[in-house]
């Protein structure tokens, strides 16, 4: 199972072809319709929040290359690259900062602790700088994002733990400790992946390149033995020099980066960056969480095509556009993600990981649960049990939001069943009607 086997194309693509579609039955509606296909069009828009003193000025600054205003979190900004268009449908409230350079080419960061900017962003990056509290699990929930949705992030991890004076390395005490967190596939969580960060380190990293006293830097740090270190820190006697080091890399970098900083400031630039984590959380951002924002925002797309039926001049054919069946692997997925993200909202974490599962599913054989290679009659049977299992479910008492939920699941289920059937069978299908493209 994984959660990229739906390229972002293919998302895209399904979602142009309603709009331009759309546009065509509905001339009138071009006015509307103009700014879903810009939306649609912009990278992932990511929030960047969680518990107070975690570092997100500081990790906001290591993400976007630009230095956090001094007037802190207190308006809500987007920060988008300046080689794009104006964001689309950014409220008046919210700043918008341009930043020019290759750090936002492929992402949009959205700052701020209020509705106006949760509401501008596909999916949450969420930091905490030790174990999750129910707070920062209720402000989960409330955000709206979903599992799919959320990434959490183990930001300070230069000072985690018992911190460098206290720990053999604090950072891969937090990297294990992020591992920990990251739950094992179809398991019901409030996030889908876990990841340790220093924002100190990797903004230390970034500045190496720029710094005119970087060869004077490097000398310091090479020269500093880690005993003596600990020493002054705890007699609290810091000359000026480590008191400026300190400030730049931490207690982390002044007590390990020396042999960095004997190979010069590039080297020691690639080990700060390395030992921050930014590059796994860019991985992790540009890959499922990316993914996760863009069927989201897939979905909220088609969602606002549906108001538009109460504006069209001739409503019908906007309806013939929006209910026309559709057999792409992009439609179902884009239409059950959404109820991940429902059902996690309304604590329902059992019902948000099976429609999970069933959204990253990558074959029948993975949605019927079974071990790539499993016989065709046992995928028939293991599919029949799953759709059994839903509907038990739903012949009995349920709430509305898993009742939309599991009746979606139901009809993905009975699709699989017709296709391994088919297959079990020996009977040809087009790989274009399939669940996937094969």
């Amino acid at each position: 199972m994984t959660f990229l086997t739906l390229p972002a194309a293919a998302v895209a693509a399904h979602v142009d072809d309603f709009l331009t579609s759309a546009t065509a039955a509905c001339p009138d509606l071009s006015g509307h319709l103009d700014p879903l296909r810009r939306l649609t069009a912009e990278p992932p828009r990511v929030l960047v929040t969680g518990s107070s003193g975690t570092g997100i000025s500081t990790l906001v600054e290591a993400l976007t290359g630009t230095p956090y205003p001094e007037t802190g979190g207190t308006v809500a900004t987007v920060y988008s690259s300046a080689d794009r268009a104006h964001p689309t449908g950014i409220p008046d409230t919210v700043q918008v900062r341009r930043i020019p350079g290759a750090a936002l080419a492929d992402l949009t960061f959205v700052v701020g602790d209020d509705p106006a900017a949760t509401a501008c962003a596909d999916a949450v990056l969420y930091l905490v700088d030790r174990e999750p509290l129910p707070a920062d699990l209720a402000a989960l929930r409330d955000a709206g994002f979903g599992p799919r949705g959320t990434v959490l992030l183990v930001s300070r991890a230069d000072e985690f733990g018992a911190g460098s004076l206290g720990s053999a390395d604090p950072v891969e005490d937090a990297r294990a400790y992020a591992r920990s967190l990251t739950p094992r596939p179809g398991t019901a969580s409030s996030w889908s992946a876990s990841v340790a960060v220093s924002p100190l380190l990797a903004v230390a990293g970034r500045s190496v390149a720029v710094d005119p006293d970087a060869a004077g830097r490097c000398a310091r740090l090479a020269s500093y033995r880690p005993a003596a270190v600990s020493a002054t820190l705890l007699r609290g006697e810091v000359p000026a020099g480590m008191a400026t080091d300190l400030d730049a890399t931490g207690t982390y970098g002044v007590l390990r980066a020396g042999a960095a900083a004997e190979q010069g400031p590039a080297t020691l630039s690639e080990w700060l960056t390395e030992r921050s984590g930014v590059g796994d959380l860019r991985s992790e951002l540009l890959g499922p969480l990316a993914q996760a924002a863009l069927l989201r925002r897939a979905a909220l797309v088609l969602e606002q095509m549906e108001q538009l039926r109460f504006t069209a001049e001739d409503p019908a054919a906007l309806t013939a556009v929006l209910e026309r069946p559709s057999s792409s692997p992009a439609a179902w997925r884009i239409r059950l993600f959404p109820e991940t993200a429902r059902l996690a909202a309304a604590g329902m974490d059992d019902e948000a990981a099976l429609v999970a599962r069933v959204v990253d599913a990558d074959s029948l054989t993975d949605l019927a649960r079974l071990p790539a290679g499993a016989a065709a009659v046992d995928v028939v049977n293991g599919l029949r049990e799953q759709l059994r299992t839903v509907n038990l479910r739903l012949t009995g008492f349920t709430v509305p939001v898993v009742e939309a939920a599991y009746t979606a699941v139901s009809v993905v289920l009975r699709r699989a069943v017709a296709e391994a059937e088919a297959v079990l069978g020996g009977i040809p299908t087009a790989t274009e009607h399939g669940l996937w493209e094969n």
